[in-house]
């Protein structure tokens, strides 16, 4: 025991209202969640980012997408590769354009 902790019991962590949870006792619940969101929200947030250095470079001022179309930035991306503005919500896109 550290600093007066309490042991944890031999069902597995518990949470605050005292029951045990049933989906991840060893933890590698929450490593599926993490790397999951990690690929579906990666690529969005890389094209957010080169995007809006791009228009910070040639513009002067950085663009970024809305939380809600980041996951869809790679997708347009690659339905529009001869015009990747096209991939941002149309609100935003001044800023990306030539």
């Amino acid at each position: 025991m550290i600093g007066g902790a309490r042991p944890m019991p031999p069902s597995g962590p518990m949470n605050r209202s005292g029951a045990t949870r049933a989906w991840s006792k060893d933890g590698s619940g929450e490593v599926v969640v993490l790397v999951l969101g990690a690929v579906l929200l990666g690529p969005g947030v890389l094209c957010d980012l080169a995007g809006g250095i791009g228009a910070l470079l040639s513009h002067g001022h950085f663009v970024s997408a809305p939380a809600a179309a980041v996951v869809a930035l790679p997708i347009g991306i690659v339905r529009h590769p001869l015009d990747p503005a096209l991939a941002w919500p149309p609100a935003r896109r001044g800023g990306l354009a030539p």
